[in-house]
């Protein structure tokens, strides 16, 4: 009887021990929330608006925002290749020499699907829209014109009579 009381007692005294130390480790559940919260955040940002992220710099200029369900993508050049970023952070690329339609067979690709689902929603939605499908180009500062030219004349060939530039609203 005596030998259980005193493991008894033991135990009782170990746990007052571990209670009476200093905890060190509670600022470290803070820390996991707050990487968590950065980890879903930078994941959840980029797809509240396609725009961020896009390499190009654009040119400030006031002008209407962009309709919704147009066809946005981003062009500029990174050492000897245009790039394109789509809505969907798809990065095409072609050789900044590029001067005929067929060198960017990526794009042509990409709108023609584009194009297909704009044309497939607006038939399933029984309605009709002159502009659509619109393309906006959002086309970086330092992009010359033998640079865009291919992809205008690109959009020319797939029957895409209406595109723009898009622009940054200057602040006031």
């Amino acid at each position: 009887m005596r030998q259980h009381n005193s493991n008894h007692y033991r135990l009782l005294a170990e746990i007052k021990s571990r209670i009476g130390r200093d905890f060190t480790w509670f600022p470290f559940v803070g820390l996991l929330a707050f990487g968590l919260l950065l980890v879903l955040t930078g994941h959840l940002l980029p797809k509240l608006n396609v725009r961020w992220g896009s390499p190009a710099t654009l040119i400030e200029l006031a002008g209407p925002p962009s309709p919704e369900g147009a066809i946005w993508f981003s062009l500029s050049v990174r050492d000897e290749f245009v790039i394109a970023t789509t809505e969907d952070r798809t990065v095409l690329h072609w050789h900044v020499d590029a001067q005929t339609t067929e060198a960017l067979g990526e794009l042509r690709n990409y709108l023609k699907e584009r194009q297909k689902s704009i044309f497939l929603a607006t038939a399933l939605a029984k309605r009709v829209s002159v502009s659509e499908p619109l393309v906006i180009i959002s086309a970086d500062s330092s992009l010359k014109y033998k640079h865009v030219r291919p992809v205008i004349y690109l959009l020319a060939q797939l029957g895409f009579s209406h595109y723009a530039f898009e622009t940054k609203q200057p602040l006031s």
